[in-house]
């Protein structure tokens, strides 16, 4: 896959920050028990959005300064909040993604620090409201779905064995019906990977960690790609991919070493299949939320 070269567009808007979204509806509270400030990470087409919130529970498996347990939830075109329960014996769970079917991805297990650690012992898909462990790669935390494609591919990171400290050492993974939960691994030289996107032609995006920093990656047929090695010597560093459609138009985060920067980008795949790779790149700091 070829991208073009990276160039500023100082005509686009400037965006300090990417923040969860957060919506506090006083609606919520007569609804699934009292849920109450709905945190939302993602959304489909058809108007509806997923996230978590607080249900008013107290539960002696939070970890200060968490002290309320929480539950994933679909927030409704029309506004209705719909509560999707965690799997059976844990307290928590918490939604990252949904698509055009509705079917919805995130993560269920106890309180802990909310959204992470322990509170991700198991990754999950909601089917009709019911939840099913779509598997993890050998660890007991950190098992996070991140996206759904139509097809209901599922990519996230999970952790490997060993993790009983609840210490990350997670790595990418893609999951499919058919296939059951695959490693996507790293590239050469590190240890951590996350995905976080996927398009319905299952090419999958992310970042790769290792001794020498962050790197975004492609995947696709199997292998896993730098995308700095597909862009011009002198380009901007590309640290994360956050998000791939179904044109190979890649979104995420980058590094401007000769600045200090961090802007967004969009890479373009250079339809010929040759010569130097091109994006556009907003004059604009966006950090990654974690």
């Amino acid at each position: 896959m070829e991208l073009r070269r990276f160039l500023p567009d100082r005509d686009r808007p400037h965006l300090s920050r990417v923040r969860v979204a957060e919506r506090r509806d006083d609606r919520a509270a007569s609804v699934s028990g009292g849920l109450q400030q709905l945190r939302l990470r993602g959304a489909n087409n058809l108007g509806q959005a997923v996230g978590w919130a607080e249900n008013g529970t107290h539960d002696a498996t939070c970890v200060a300064p968490q002290v309320l347990q929480f539950r994933a939830a679909i927030w409704g075109a029309n506004g209705q909040i719909q509560e999707l329960s965690p799997l059976p014996g844990e307290t928590s769970s918490a939604a990252t993604a949904i698509n055009d079917r509705g079917q919805v991805v995130g993560i269920s297990g106890i309180c802990d620090r909310a959204v992470g650690r322990f509170s991700a012992a198991h990754a999950v898909l909601w089917q009709d409201g019911t939840a099913t462990d779509i598997g993890n790669l050998g660890g007991v935390a950190w098992n996070t779905p991140a996206a759904i494609n139509h097809l209901g591919q599922v990519v996230g990171f999970s952790d490997l064995a060993g993790d009983e400290s609840g210490a990350p050492n997670f790595h990418a993974f893609l999951w499919t019906r058919s296939g059951g939960i695959q490693d996507l691994g790293t590239l050469p030289g590190d240890s951590l990977s996350l995905a976080f996107g996927i398009n319905d032609l299952g090419q999958v995006v992310g970042q790769s960690i290792g001794a020498g920093g962050s790197r975004a990656f492609l995947w696709q047929n199997g292998v896993m790609t730098d995308l700095n090695t597909l862009v011009p010597p002198g380009s901007l560093q590309l640290v994360y991919a956050n998000d791939i459609n179904s044109s190979g138009e890649i979104a995420g985060g980058a590094f401007d070493p000769s600045t200090g920067e961090s802007p967004a980008f969009l890479a373009i795949p250079n339809p010929d299949g040759a010569g130097a790779a091109s994006s556009s790149v907003p004059a604009a700091a966006m950090k990654r939320r974690t």
